[in-house]
């Protein structure tokens, strides 16, 4: 009886390589979207922070707008709503903080409390109506990171990203 050895069905080293090839060239690729999906995802999250900073003001500033405030000024930040006829000024500025953008750090650079790192800089500048029963006109401009341009006494120009809102407010 005669036995046959039939040769082994094995990839050759050629076609090893060829498929290596392939596959480092497709991870290499996949490797560099991850870069921007983390880039594009960070920046998101800032857009979203930045957002929600900017409703949390135009609430408060809507609150002392609408009359719930008797004072004129905004219950939670302190802004106050100018009269009509007044003259705007630019900018008032808050700093928030990094790990809760809800809570206020602080007004000025020089006041922020030690070992805080503000994240975000609110610039709000209210435009009085021009009657008494026009509404009161706010830019809200949210920029970070915050003391890339800590001069509060003027408008933001050294920024990594912003966010900005004009909108009314007033009686209803």
């Amino acid at each position: 009886m005669r036995i046959r050895i039939q040769p082994a069905g094995a990839f050759s080293l050629i076609e090893i390589a060829i498929a290596l090839a392939v596959v480092a060239m497709c991870l290499t690729a996949i490797l560099g979207l991850l870069g921007v999906g983390a880039g594009a995802n960070r920046d998101s999250l800032e857009q979203t922070a930045a957002a929600s900073l900017s409703r949390e003001i135009y609430m408060d500033i809507s609150a002392a707008a609408s009359g719930a405030a008797t004072t004129g000024t905004s219950p939670r930040f302190g802004f106050v709503i100018p009269s009509p006829g007044a003259t705007p000024i630019w900018p008032d500025t808050l700093y928030f903080s990094d790990n809760d953008q809800s809570t206020k750090v602080g007004q000025f650079p020089a006041s922020l409390p030690a070992g805080a790192s503000p994240r975000y800089r609110a610039s709000v500048r209210l435009t009085p109506p021009t009657d008494s029963t026009g509404p009161v006109t706010a830019r809200i401009l949210i920029t970070w990171p915050a003391m890339a341009d800590s001069n509060p006494g003027n408008a933001p120009a050294n920024y990594t990203g912003l966010f900005e809102v004009f909108t009314a407010v007033g009686k209803e």
